[in-house]
């Protein structure tokens, strides 16, 4: 992908569900077409994140995050997201 940071994201994310289970949230808050192809939306993105052996919640994260979203084709891509620390492994509480 050629999103900034979709490596980084990437590793986060396998990390964090390798270990926990993880569910996600997303609530648009606001969103605006600098055109057709592109849009820009502000989302309140919330991370449950579950022990896997003990049902119990291990930490809850939730932020404001900006994806630009471009089009391709009939498909839309994420293009920018600056969310990728909520996915952050490193920073579970325990």
């Amino acid at each position: 992908s050629s999103m900034p940071g979709y490596n980084k994201l990437r590793a986060y994310f396998f990390s964090l569900t390798e270990a926990y289970d993880v569910s996600c949230k997303a609530k648009l808050l606001s969103h605006e077409g600098e055109s057709d192809e592109i849009v820009e939306a502000s989302l309140e993105w919330s991370v449950t994140i579950r022990n896997k052996n003990v049902a119990a919640t291990v930490d809850t994260r939730t932020k404001t995050v900006t994806a630009k979203l471009k089009r391709n084709g009939k498909k839309w891509k994420i293009a920018s997201f600056d969310g990728i620390e909520l996915f952050n492994p490193r920073i579970v509480a325990r």
